[in-house]
This record gives structure tokens, C-alpha cells and sequence, in this order.
């Protein structure tokens, strides 16, 4: 089981004031075992911090990074179905100033591993760390980045992205038919600090429109002297808040994306919606 929650806004220093509101319903179950991971973004640069689960123990998401700083975020929990749990194998992947998150798993995995690291440019191939699907579902995207001339150009766009996701995860799925197995239930997520390009089939993804926040909370309780009680404001503030799991609580304060579409931000947080397949 793995989850991911997404941010993407005009003022990195209001992650607390944006995620507040939804703290019940951005916790996550107790697990066994399992790790975590956080890629984000600040002042361009990406950054990550990688810890493993607490057994036993539920993972609130505002507990955990409410206090940094970042333009956009991608936080990652997973219990490992392919790869064990170490740093190598936490999502979220990263590739210079990429980063992408996966749920799911893909069937049949073994049977055409080769398939997809044969489909790789070399040195997009030897990049490859650990040893999870998702990885190299990356590292594919990457591929056909690459392939358009976009891998390394600053702010392609959400355009670019789709153009190089939605290739990558078609050739997987014919590699896995071609294979004798089912097309797998899966949700991605990629940024560059720019954009966020989120992906749902059969896992489910929701979002959530943030234009202002009046009578912050956060900050009346964390930033504001306790003598003086007066309410604070942010009413130019705009973000997008994404979370995709297979148990995620039903909450009234999301909106479901629609399985099988694609949900992007663009730099100036505009949002856009195509279907996949």
C-alpha cells in the first residue's frame, strides 16, 4: 500500500497555512514496516528527505513538514511490493531537477523488467539505483524526454510532460500484454518545480483548489502573539493539493479527478485536465 500527497503554490512560505484544514484527512494508516519520502522544492532547488516508518504508528502529513519552506512538494509513504525498503528504493525518484511518485504495482514485472531498461538511452539506463518498478517507470519518462529534447530544458511545460508520460506508460502496458498480464492500477506524479502532472488509473486521486485563505488558522495558533488573537489573511494565495491512494478518507473538501484522466498545474497554477487511453 502506498500513497502520495502533492503541493503546488505561489507562496512557499504558507505549506502550514495550506495544509492545516485538511490535516484529518491527510493521515495515513499504521503499517508494519514501511518508509517515507519528500522531494520539494525551494527557490528552484530540489531537495529530499528520505525516513522510515514508525511501526505501528499512523503518518500525519502536517506533523511531518508543515514547517518547510517549498514552492511544491511531492511526499511519498509506501510498504514495499517490489524492492525492499531502503533509501534506494523511496520514492520520490529523483533525476536532476525531476521528481515522480508512483502507486501501484505492475503485473508481471519480472517478465519484462529487461524489456523496459533495453528501451532506455544509456545513460538515462545506468542511472537506474535501485530495483522497483516504479523506478524505471521513471526512468522511461525520462527516456522519452530525452527522446523530444526536453530532459534538460528549464520550465518544458505540462504539454511536454504528458507528451513523455503518456508514451512511457503505453509501453509498458504492451510490454505487460505482450507478457500475458493485466494493465496495472496505477497513480504517478512528476514536477520540475515548474509544473505537476498527476496521473490516476484504478487508483484513486483527488484534488483540491486553494484561492486565498481568510481567518488563517495556522498562523493564529503557531505565529501570532497568544495576546493577540486577531485574525490573519492570505488572500492572494493559490495552490493545488493532490492525494491519490488506495485508502485514502473520503473528504468533501476534495474533488475527484476521473479515473483514467491527467491532472496538471502549470507554473502560474492554472489547472488543466486530459484523459489517458
Amino acid at each position: 500500500m502506498s500513497q502520495f500527497v502533492v503541493v503546488s503554490t505561489n507562496s512557499r512560505s504558507n505549506l502550514g497555512c495550506i495544509l492545516l484544514p485538511f490535516e484529518s484527512v491527510l493521515e495515513f494508516p499504521a503499517v508494519g514496516s514501511g518508509g517515507w519520502g519528500l522531494g520539494y522544492y525551494n527557490r528552484g532547488e530540489l531537495l529530499s528527505r528520505v525516513e522510515p516508518r514508525d511501526r505501528g504508528e499512523s503518518f500525519q502529513v502536517m506533523e511531518r513538514i508543515g514547517d518547510i519552506e517549498a514552492e511544491a512538494f511531492i511526499l511519498h509513504t509506501r510498504v514495499a511490493t517490489i524492492g525492499s525498503v531502503r533509501r534506494e528504493n523511496t520514492h520520490p525518484f529523483r533525476f536532476q531537477n525531476w521528481a515522480f511518485a508512483h502507486n501501484g504495482t505492475m503485473e508481471g514485472f519480472d517478465d519484462y523488467r529487461e524489456k523496459i531498461l533495453e528501451a532506455m538511452p544509456p545513460f538515462i539506463h545506468r542511472r537506474v539505483q535501485g530495483d522497483t518498478d516504479s523506478e524505471l517507470l521513471f526512468h522511461l519518462f525520462l527516456s522519452f524526454m530525452f527522446d523530444a529534447g526536453t530532459v534538460n530544458r528549464t520550465n518544458p511545460g505540462t504539454a511536454a510532460i504528458r507528451e513523455a508520460l503518456v508514451p512511457a506508460m503505453s509501453m509498458v502496458d504492451n510490454f505487460a500484454m505482450e507478457a500475458g498480464h493485466p494493465l496495472s492500477d496505477s497513480s504517478v506524479v512528476i514536477s520540475d518545480g515548474y509544473s505537476v502532472v498527476t496521473l490516476g488509473r484504478g487508483i484513486p486521486v483527488s484534488y483540491s483548489l486553494i484561492e486565498g485563505v481568510t481567518g488563517c488558522e495556522f498562523c493564529r495558533t503557531s505565529r501570532v502573539p497568544k495576546t493577540e488573537p486577531s485574525s490573519v489573511d492570505h488572500r492572494e494565495l493559490r495552490a493545488v493539493l493532490i492525494r491519490s491512494g488506495p485508502a485514502m478518507v473520503s473528504s468533501s473538501l476534495f474533488q475527484d479527478l476521473e479515473d483514467n484522466h491527467i491532472l496538471s498545474v502549470t507554473s502560474d497554477h492554472h489547472v488543466e485536465f486530459d484523459s489517458f487511453g
